[in-house]
């Protein structure tokens, strides 16, 4: 049974001392997140309450269902944990826990300890990533920021996104990511262009979409940066000597049948980050050189990425495969007829499918090969393309 009186003790304490609380993240004895698609609620307990730096601490993990509000049995899931932007443990590769709680024991250092926890299948059913992520500050804090008592508005927790290495990411208009190792905040500030011709529309001219981009820290703006998808492809760069980032796709996506204009609040844009190390700075630097010597065009891949973890629609997905008939580099035999009418058309693409398109990403599978085999599945109607005649 879990020692409970310390957590009185700690509640008492922070509620009569000069009408501050001590932020949760201090202290990290129990704390409860649901995962950032809220399929899922996770419950962190360190033991002991308090970890001390260069000491074993033990990490208990229950995987809850935020229905029922009982423990959810059998569990894929991953964790890591960073320390000052350093990983100090894992990650570990995907692990199944059949109790759907777990006890892990790590040795945590001093300042911010960052708690990422993956879950990707759930009762033996794969599911896109979902994270939940925990803060442990261990040291001397009496420089960190205290939280005033009042209301509950007063007292929500950050609003930001908090992002994780290598994982996809969306934000809206306005919208505002941290990445806790650096406590750098990243603000999609504004829409520069969308000269992007129609998904529906044969253009001679592709068009572009040029997006800006606010880095802060601690709220304090250091830099703007403009990024773009397009005729003008400016999708990746390399930030603060830190970290990369790559803009990967902005929607909506213009149609010609859009019976209204596309309002700035209307955006979104999903980002990839990447944090600079020795061992990956010659791939990151050769990496666009690489992809562009390919036949199939950078925006698919990043699509199909998008597509395994969860982040774009089957139908989505399939319009990518569309583009590609459109520029010919898909081939679809005479004997095929293609319908330029989407009713009564199902786009759901079956679970298998993504097995091949994962390989493929990771080299496994060559392009020729793997567009033999979107062909066949196309023409046996196992993907259905809406593409006018």
């Amino acid at each position: 049974m879990k020692k409970i009186i310390p957590i009185f003790v700690i509640i008492l304490i922070a509620t009569v001392s000069s009408g501050h609380v001590i932020p949760s993240s201090i202290y990290a004895y129990s704390q409860e997140k649901l995962t950032d698609k809220e399929t899922l609620k996770v419950k962190l307990t360190t033991e002991p309450a308090e970890p001390q730096p260069g000491e074993e601490t033990r990490l208990d993990v229950e995987f809850i269902n935020p229905q029922t509000e009982k423990i959810q049995e059998h569990i894929d899931y991953t964790i890591k944990i960073e320390n000052n932007g350093d990983e100090i443990f894992g990650p570990i590769p995907l692990t199944h826990v059949d109790s759907g709680s777990v006890s892990i024991p790590v040795i945590l250092q001093e300042g911010k300890n960052v708690i990422i926890i993956g879950v990707e299948a759930i009762l033996f059913q794969p599911i896109p990533k979902e994270t939940a992520i925990f803060d442990i500050v261990i040291g001397d804090q009496t420089d960190s920021p205290s939280i005033t008592t009042g209301s509950e508005e007063e007292r929500k927790p950050d609003p930001y996104y908090l992002i994780e290495w290598n994982y996809p990411f969306s934000l809206h208009l306005n919208q505002t990511a941290h990445i806790p190792s650096y406590d750098i905040q990243i603000t999609f500030s504004k829409i520069l262009e969308d000269s992007r011709c129609p998904s529906d529309v044969q253009c001679v001219w592709e068009g572009n979409v040029q997006i800006q981009l606010d880095i802060l820290k601690e709220e304090r703006k250091l830099k703007s940066i403009d990024l773009s998808l397009g005729a003008d492809d400016n999708t990746r760069i390399y930030l603060l000597d830190k970290f990369y980032l790559e803009l990967i796709q902005v929607e909506p996506y213009p149609t010609s049948s859009s019976s209204d204009e596309i309002l700035p609040s209307d955006y979104s844009a999903v980002f990839v980050v990447e944090p600079q190390t020795d061992d990956n700075k010659e791939k990151n630097d050769n990496k666009e050189e690489e992809l562009s010597s390919s036949s199939i065009p950078l925006q698919f891949r990043n699509h199909a990425a998008l597509w395994l973890e969860g982040l774009i629609s089957d139908d989505s997905f399939v319009q990518s495969i569309e583009s590609l008939i459109k520029e010919k580099v898909i081939a679809i035999p005479f004997s095929y007829t293609v319908s330029d009418s989407e009713d009564n058309i199902t786009r759901e693409i079956p679970q298998w499918v993504k097995n091949n398109v994962d390989w493929w990403l990771q080299g496994l599978i060559l392009d020729d090969v793997f567009l033999q085999n979107i062909e066949y599945l196309i023409k046996n109607e196992i993907i259905i393309v809406v593409i006018s005649s």
